[in-house]
């Protein structure tokens, strides 16, 4: 049987954040990759991605706010053009999305927005405005948050005072997504977690080899085995210490 690829991808196109939030490993750790992603390395994975006929779900996020890139406006245009079939969500803290600016990146290709309302946020927070001025359709392409509606996790074990209590036993259960999921940093490094802020886990840069090659080999392949069993079977103290119970569909 051919191996599913995955079908969710974050890019970082940029390391930097506008916020410092106290669930996020922003607040306590320097991000080891930063600047921002060069144009050429993002066309090269444009291009890997193509190879593959990708049509799954791409974010331009890891840890950073993607409005602070300056190629933002670049990079999605170039995403449509090499994969046209492919979904593009945004992940922001919605502080530079006003209604003329988010107009434009639907006007652009952005499929899908992920706003999250984080702590600490001022009353004339500027997407409420925003939302109040989108149509009902334009509506439906958003998913708005508060952070309060957020299950936290320690992202990793990274952020101890985040632990999950009341889940004793997560190490029992599977964890699925890596399964259907990868990254890919601002220098182009392959990742196969959204929770490894550190690069504890690195599988490979696309510089060097194919993402589809990366994603085929034989240490790629043994970490995801061995946590669709279990996250106690990982070898890698990154899923050991995790608590994060999100459920990953293989139909996003």
């Amino acid at each position: 049987m051919k191996e599913k690829m995955f079908n969710l991808i974050e890019i970082e196109i940029n390391h930097g954040c506008n916020l410092s939030c106290s669930y996020c490993p922003n607040s306590s750790y320097e991000r080891i990759e930063q600047g921002e992603m060069k144009t050429e390395l993002f066309e090269l994975l444009m291009q890997q991605l193509k190879d593959l006929d990708y049509q799954g779900l791409v974010s331009f996020h890891f840890y950073n706010e993607p409005l602070l890139c300056s190629k933002l406006d670049l990079f999605v245009k170039l995403l449509k053009e090499y994969i046209p079939k492919a979904r593009l969500q945004i992940y922001s803290n919605g502080l530079f999305l006003n209604y003329e600016r988010t107009m434009e990146l639907i006007e652009k290709g952005v499929d899908y927005f992920c706003i999250t309302k984080h702590e600490k946020m001022k009353e004339n927070y500027v997407f409420d405005q925003t939302m109040k001025k989108l149509s009902d359709e334009n509506k439906k392409k958003v998913i708005y948050n508060s952070y309060t509606q957020i299950e936290l996790n320690n992202r990793g074990g990274l952020l101890s005072h985040l632990e999950n209590r009341t889940k004793k036993n997560y190490s029992k259960f599977p964890c699925m997504i890596a399964q259907v999921f990868t990254v890919v940093t601002v220098k182009g490094n392959v990742l196969p977690c959204y929770e490894d802020f550190n690069q504890t886990e690195t599988m490979g840069n696309i510089q060097q080899m194919h993402i589809r090659d990366i994603w085929k080999q034989e240490r790629y392949q043994k970490f995801r085995k061995e946590l669709k069993k279990a996250r106690e079977n990982s070898s890698s103290s990154l899923c050991q210490n995790c608590d994060n119970f999100t459920v990953v569909s293989n139909e996003w």
